[in-house]
């Protein structure tokens, strides 16, 4: 029992793409709704949780569709997106998301959801 523990631990070092997305997508809602201004929120149609959701997530998940997904480097993005502060989003929005993301990111060719391609 203690082996298939240890095995599955190692199998599993980070969330599957349908577990990474749904994180994912509410982190970059995190940043946009604690970080943006609310009139630019208002304008972009993001000034709630689900109105963000809604807009930011199908364009998201569609961006990692076929993607050469690493749990690994998922399981690191989103360690990493819970410590953005404000400040490096205020900054500059291609500054906002970790490395770790931008890693994933690249990887895929997928967008970041900032409405930056990478």
């Amino acid at each position: 029992m203690r082996r298939a523990f240890i095995l599955s631990f190692l199998v599993g070092c980070g969330p599957s793409l349908d577990a990474f997305l749904p994180e994912y997508v509410d982190g970059v809602c995190t940043l946009v709704l604690e970080c943006t201004d609310p009139s630019v929120r208002t304008f972009d149609g993001t000034n709630t949780m689900d109105a963000c959701l809604s807009s930011k997530g199908p364009s998201i998940v569609e961006d990692f569709e076929g993607c050469a997904y690493s749990a690994i480097m998922g399981q690191a993005c989103l360690e990493a997106i819970d410590e953005v502060t404000c400040t490096d989003y205020v900054l500059t929005v291609e500054a906002a998301l970790p490395a770790e993301c931008v890693t994933l990111l690249d990887a895929c060719g997928a967008n970041d959801g900032l409405d930056t391609a990478r």
